[in-house]
Protein backbone atom coordinates (compact mmCIF):
# COMPACT_ATOMS: atom_id res chain seq x y z
CA UNK A 1 0.00 0.00 0.00
CA UNK A 2 1.20 3.38 -0.78
CA UNK A 3 0.94 6.00 2.31
CA UNK A 4 1.61 9.99 1.77
CA UNK A 5 2.72 12.46 4.37
CA UNK A 6 3.67 16.29 4.30
CA UNK A 7 6.64 18.03 4.53
CA UNK A 8 9.35 16.61 7.96
CA UNK A 9 11.73 19.17 7.59
CA UNK A 10 14.66 16.55 9.11
CA UNK A 11 12.28 15.06 11.17
CA UNK A 12 10.75 11.88 10.12
CA UNK A 13 9.81 10.87 13.99
CA UNK A 14 6.02 10.75 12.62
CA UNK A 15 7.22 7.44 10.90
CA UNK A 16 7.94 5.64 14.11
CA UNK A 17 6.71 2.87 15.29
CA UNK A 18 4.87 4.39 18.48
CA UNK A 19 3.62 7.62 15.96
CA UNK A 20 2.34 4.98 13.92
CA UNK A 21 0.47 2.74 16.28
CA UNK A 22 -1.41 5.81 17.66
CA UNK A 23 -3.03 6.59 14.34
CA UNK A 24 -3.83 2.96 13.74
CA UNK A 25 -0.86 2.72 10.78
CA UNK A 26 0.98 -0.89 10.34
CA UNK A 27 3.32 0.22 6.94
CA UNK A 28 5.19 -3.03 6.55
CA UNK A 29 7.92 -4.44 3.92
CA UNK A 30 5.54 -3.90 0.74
CA UNK A 31 4.53 -0.32 1.08
CA UNK A 32 5.54 2.88 0.24
CA UNK A 33 5.57 6.31 2.17
CA UNK A 34 5.61 9.44 -0.27
CA UNK A 35 6.95 12.83 1.74
CA UNK A 36 6.07 15.78 -0.11
CA UNK A 37 8.99 17.67 0.13
CA UNK A 38 11.43 19.58 2.88
CA UNK A 39 12.83 16.22 3.55
CA UNK A 40 15.51 18.28 5.06
CA UNK A 41 17.59 15.24 5.96
CA UNK A 42 20.47 15.68 3.30
CA UNK A 43 21.04 18.97 4.97
CA UNK A 44 24.99 18.83 6.26
CA UNK A 45 26.38 21.25 8.31
CA UNK A 46 25.74 21.32 12.13
CA UNK A 47 22.66 19.53 12.03
CA UNK A 48 24.73 16.36 9.51
CA UNK A 49 25.27 13.65 12.16
CA UNK A 50 21.81 13.75 13.48
CA UNK A 51 20.14 13.54 9.80
CA UNK A 52 23.01 10.62 9.52
CA UNK A 53 21.69 8.92 12.16
CA UNK A 54 17.92 9.62 11.21
CA UNK A 55 18.58 7.93 7.56
CA UNK A 56 20.14 4.99 9.08
CA UNK A 57 17.01 4.37 11.11
CA UNK A 58 14.71 4.96 7.85
CA UNK A 59 16.84 2.25 5.96
CA UNK A 60 16.12 -0.20 8.83
CA UNK A 61 12.63 0.57 8.44
CA UNK A 62 10.36 -2.05 6.13
CA UNK A 63 8.66 0.53 4.62
CA UNK A 64 10.30 2.57 1.08
CA UNK A 65 10.44 6.01 1.54
CA UNK A 66 9.92 8.20 -1.45
CA UNK A 67 10.38 12.18 -1.63
CA UNK A 68 10.13 15.28 -3.92
CA UNK A 69 12.19 17.83 -2.86
CA UNK A 70 10.99 20.94 -1.58
CA UNK A 71 12.27 24.60 -1.30
CA UNK A 72 13.94 23.83 2.15
CA UNK A 73 16.53 21.27 0.49
CA UNK A 74 20.52 21.27 0.26
CA UNK A 75 20.49 20.40 -3.65
CA UNK A 76 24.02 20.70 -3.85
CA UNK A 77 24.41 17.53 -1.97
CA UNK A 78 21.10 15.81 -2.72
CA UNK A 79 22.71 16.08 -6.41
CA UNK A 80 26.14 13.89 -5.28
CA UNK A 81 23.98 11.23 -5.07
CA UNK A 82 23.61 8.54 -7.59
CA UNK A 83 20.84 8.28 -10.15
CA UNK A 84 19.09 5.53 -11.39
CA UNK A 85 16.07 4.11 -12.73
CA UNK A 86 13.42 3.06 -10.60
CA UNK A 87 9.65 1.87 -11.39
CA UNK A 88 9.84 3.84 -14.87
CA UNK A 89 11.07 6.88 -14.14
CA UNK A 90 14.84 8.34 -12.01
CA UNK A 91 15.43 8.66 -9.11
CA UNK A 92 18.45 9.77 -6.59
CA UNK A 93 19.34 6.86 -4.44
CA UNK A 94 20.09 7.62 -1.50
CA UNK A 95 19.61 4.35 0.25
CA UNK A 96 18.32 0.88 -0.53
CA UNK A 97 14.95 1.96 0.29
CA UNK A 98 15.41 5.62 0.44
CA UNK A 99 14.94 7.46 -3.23
CA UNK A 100 14.34 11.00 -4.24
CA UNK A 101 11.80 11.21 -6.99
CA UNK A 102 13.11 13.78 -9.55
CA UNK A 103 11.65 16.64 -11.07
CA UNK A 104 9.10 15.83 -14.05
CA UNK A 105 9.65 12.18 -14.08
CA UNK A 106 6.56 9.77 -14.30
CA UNK A 107 6.32 6.50 -11.90
CA UNK A 108 4.73 3.19 -12.03
CA UNK A 109 4.20 2.36 -8.40
CA UNK A 110 2.04 -0.74 -7.40
CA UNK A 111 -0.05 -0.54 -10.69
CA UNK A 112 -0.74 3.46 -10.43
CA UNK A 113 1.29 5.88 -11.95
CA UNK A 114 2.42 8.85 -10.61
CA UNK A 115 3.51 12.25 -11.91
CA UNK A 116 6.10 14.34 -9.27
CA UNK A 117 7.46 17.53 -9.58
CA UNK A 118 9.27 19.71 -6.43
CA UNK A 119 10.55 22.63 -5.85
CA UNK A 120 9.04 26.19 -4.43
CA UNK A 121 9.97 29.43 -3.71
CA UNK A 122 11.00 29.86 -0.07
CA UNK A 123 9.40 33.31 1.12
CA UNK A 124 12.26 33.58 3.92
CA UNK A 125 14.83 33.60 1.80
CA UNK A 126 15.73 36.75 3.00
CA UNK A 127 16.63 35.51 6.30
CA UNK A 128 18.40 32.48 4.73
CA UNK A 129 22.08 32.17 3.42
CA UNK A 130 22.91 30.80 0.05
CA UNK A 131 24.90 27.65 -0.03
CA UNK A 132 24.19 27.35 3.65
CA UNK A 133 20.47 27.77 4.10
CA UNK A 134 19.06 28.12 0.72
CA UNK A 135 19.99 26.86 -2.67
CA UNK A 136 18.67 28.81 -5.72
CA UNK A 137 17.45 25.02 -7.27
CA UNK A 138 14.62 25.57 -5.62
CA UNK A 139 13.32 26.34 -8.81
CA UNK A 140 13.61 24.20 -11.44
CA UNK A 141 14.76 24.97 -14.48
CA UNK A 142 13.20 25.73 -18.12
CA UNK A 143 14.78 22.27 -19.34
CA UNK A 144 13.04 20.56 -16.34
CA UNK A 145 9.81 22.06 -17.39
CA UNK A 146 10.56 20.57 -20.63
CA UNK A 147 11.15 17.66 -19.51
CA UNK A 148 8.19 17.20 -17.38
CA UNK A 149 5.48 18.83 -20.43
CA UNK A 150 7.47 15.86 -22.55
CA UNK A 151 7.25 12.97 -20.08
CA UNK A 152 3.66 14.14 -19.90
CA UNK A 153 3.11 14.46 -23.49
CA UNK A 154 4.20 10.66 -24.05
CA UNK A 155 1.87 9.73 -21.35
CA UNK A 156 -1.26 11.18 -22.69
CA UNK A 157 -1.37 14.00 -20.57
CA UNK A 158 -2.94 11.48 -17.75
CA UNK A 159 -1.90 9.81 -14.69
CA UNK A 160 -3.41 8.67 -11.93
CA UNK A 161 -2.04 10.79 -9.07
CA UNK A 162 -0.13 13.90 -9.18
CA UNK A 163 2.49 14.64 -6.10
CA UNK A 164 4.02 18.15 -5.88
CA UNK A 165 5.59 20.19 -3.28
CA UNK A 166 3.84 23.49 -4.04
CA UNK A 167 0.30 23.69 -5.02
CA UNK A 168 -0.95 25.61 -7.97
CA UNK A 169 -2.08 28.75 -7.76
CA UNK A 170 -5.73 28.19 -8.27
CA UNK A 171 -5.23 26.62 -5.06
CA UNK A 172 -2.57 28.26 -3.71
CA UNK A 173 -3.58 31.42 -3.40
CA UNK A 174 -6.90 30.51 -0.88
CA UNK A 175 -4.93 29.21 1.65
CA UNK A 176 -4.79 31.75 4.76
CA UNK A 177 -0.88 31.64 4.39
CA UNK A 178 2.50 33.62 3.61
CA UNK A 179 2.55 31.56 0.91
CA UNK A 180 -0.55 33.11 -0.84
CA UNK A 181 0.04 35.15 -3.53
CA UNK A 182 3.89 35.24 -3.28
CA UNK A 183 4.71 34.97 -7.35
CA UNK A 184 6.17 31.52 -7.04
CA UNK A 185 6.70 30.80 -10.64
CA UNK A 186 6.38 26.93 -9.83
CA UNK A 187 2.55 27.24 -8.69
CA UNK A 188 2.12 29.31 -11.67
CA UNK A 189 3.79 26.51 -13.90
CA UNK A 190 1.88 23.84 -12.38
CA UNK A 191 -1.31 25.99 -13.30
CA UNK A 192 -0.83 25.58 -17.22
CA UNK A 193 -0.08 21.61 -16.35
CA UNK A 194 -3.11 21.40 -14.27
CA UNK A 195 -5.74 22.71 -17.02
CA UNK A 196 -4.28 20.10 -19.61
CA UNK A 197 -4.11 17.06 -16.80
CA UNK A 198 -6.05 14.21 -16.49
CA UNK A 199 -5.49 13.24 -13.13
CA UNK A 200 -7.40 11.47 -9.67
CA UNK A 201 -6.26 13.12 -7.41
CA UNK A 202 -3.55 16.07 -6.43
CA UNK A 203 -1.27 15.73 -3.16
CA UNK A 204 0.96 18.74 -2.03
CA UNK A 205 2.38 19.92 1.28
CA UNK A 206 4.35 23.07 1.39
CA UNK A 207 1.39 24.95 3.31
CA UNK A 208 1.93 23.36 6.29
CA UNK A 209 -2.12 22.57 6.75
CA UNK A 210 -3.63 19.45 6.36
CA UNK A 211 -7.10 19.95 3.86
CA UNK A 212 -9.43 18.00 1.56
CA UNK A 213 -10.33 19.68 -1.40
CA UNK A 214 -13.60 18.91 -3.05
CA UNK A 215 -14.37 15.61 -4.10
CA UNK A 216 -11.03 15.38 -2.58
CA UNK A 217 -9.10 16.17 -6.10
CA UNK A 218 -6.18 18.48 -4.13
CA UNK A 219 -4.93 16.58 -0.60
CA UNK A 220 -3.23 19.49 1.21
CA UNK A 221 -0.99 17.72 3.82
CA UNK A 222 1.26 18.36 6.34
CA UNK A 223 0.88 16.01 9.81
CA UNK A 224 -1.44 13.49 8.57
CA UNK A 225 -0.37 10.45 6.41
CA UNK A 226 -3.69 9.47 4.00
CA UNK A 227 -3.20 6.88 1.55
CA UNK A 228 -4.31 7.26 -2.28
CA UNK A 229 -8.13 7.71 -1.78
CA UNK A 230 -7.10 11.06 0.84
CA UNK A 231 -8.82 8.76 3.82
CA UNK A 232 -6.68 7.29 6.97
CA UNK A 233 -5.81 4.22 5.59
CA UNK A 234 -7.06 0.52 5.91
CA UNK A 235 -8.30 -0.66 8.63
CA UNK A 236 -10.01 2.71 8.70
CA UNK A 237 -10.53 2.93 12.78
CA UNK A 238 -7.85 2.65 15.04
CA UNK A 239 -7.40 -0.05 17.11
CA UNK A 240 -6.33 1.34 19.97
CA UNK A 241 -9.21 3.66 20.79
CA UNK A 242 -11.61 1.15 19.56
CA UNK A 243 -11.17 -1.55 22.29
CA UNK A 244 -12.37 1.49 24.73
CA UNK A 245 -15.28 1.93 22.92
CA UNK A 246 -18.68 1.80 24.34
CA UNK A 247 -19.80 -2.13 22.27
CA UNK A 248 -22.42 -0.64 20.24
CA UNK A 249 -20.42 2.16 18.53
CA UNK A 250 -17.60 -0.65 18.48
CA UNK A 251 -20.07 -2.70 16.25
CA UNK A 252 -21.19 0.38 14.11
CA UNK A 253 -17.73 0.75 12.82
CA UNK A 254 -17.13 -3.00 12.31
CA UNK A 255 -20.02 -2.90 9.99
CA UNK A 256 -19.08 0.68 8.92
CA UNK A 257 -15.53 -1.33 7.32
CA UNK A 258 -17.17 -3.91 6.55
CA UNK A 259 -19.56 -2.34 4.32
CA UNK A 260 -17.03 0.16 2.95
CA UNK A 261 -14.10 -2.41 2.50
CA UNK A 262 -12.42 -1.73 -0.79
CA UNK A 263 -14.37 1.45 -1.52
CA UNK A 264 -12.28 4.27 -3.45
CA UNK A 265 -14.72 7.21 -2.18
CA UNK A 266 -17.03 6.63 0.72
CA UNK A 267 -20.44 7.83 0.30
CA UNK A 268 -21.12 11.01 1.57
CA UNK A 269 -24.37 9.79 3.19
CA UNK A 270 -22.45 6.98 4.65
CA UNK A 271 -19.79 9.46 6.40
CA UNK A 272 -22.82 11.51 8.11
CA UNK A 273 -24.97 8.28 9.16
CA UNK A 274 -21.71 7.28 11.18
CA UNK A 275 -21.43 11.45 12.53
CA UNK A 276 -25.02 10.58 13.38
CA UNK A 277 -23.81 7.63 15.77
CA UNK A 278 -21.05 9.24 17.42
CA UNK A 279 -22.79 12.04 17.95
CA UNK A 280 -25.33 9.57 20.19
CA UNK A 281 -22.51 8.52 21.93
CA UNK A 282 -21.14 12.50 22.72
CA UNK A 283 -24.54 13.61 24.25
CA UNK A 284 -24.51 10.31 26.57
CA UNK A 285 -20.99 11.68 28.11
CA UNK A 286 -19.39 8.03 27.34
CA UNK A 287 -16.88 9.63 24.62
CA UNK A 288 -14.38 11.99 25.61
CA UNK A 289 -13.57 14.91 23.75
CA UNK A 290 -10.08 13.75 22.97
CA UNK A 291 -11.88 10.49 21.92
CA UNK A 292 -14.02 12.05 19.44
CA UNK A 293 -11.13 13.98 17.52
CA UNK A 294 -9.03 11.27 17.31
CA UNK A 295 -12.15 9.33 15.40
CA UNK A 296 -12.74 11.91 13.21
CA UNK A 297 -9.80 12.66 12.51
CA UNK A 298 -9.07 8.62 11.69
CA UNK A 299 -12.07 8.47 9.27
CA UNK A 300 -12.17 12.26 8.29
CA UNK A 301 -15.41 13.54 9.28
CA UNK A 302 -16.28 16.82 10.30
CA UNK A 303 -15.37 17.83 14.30
CA UNK A 304 -18.03 20.29 14.78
Amino acid sequence: MIYITGDIHGNPSRLEPASLRERGLAIGAKDYIIIYGDFGLIWGGRHAQEHERWLQWLSEQPFTTLFVDGNHENFDLLASYPVMEWQGGKVHRVRDNIYHLMRGEIFTIDGSTFFCLGGAKSVDQARRIQGISWWPQEIPTIEEYKHAAENLNKAGWAVDYVITHTAPSKWKNTADSLHAYDGCPVSHMLDSLEEKLTYKRWFFGHLHVNKYGKDRKDIWLYTDIVNLTGEAPSPLAISFVEKLLPEGLQQYLSEYRERNAGTQEIPEMERRYLRSEINIYVRRGTISHETLKLLCDAYHLPLF
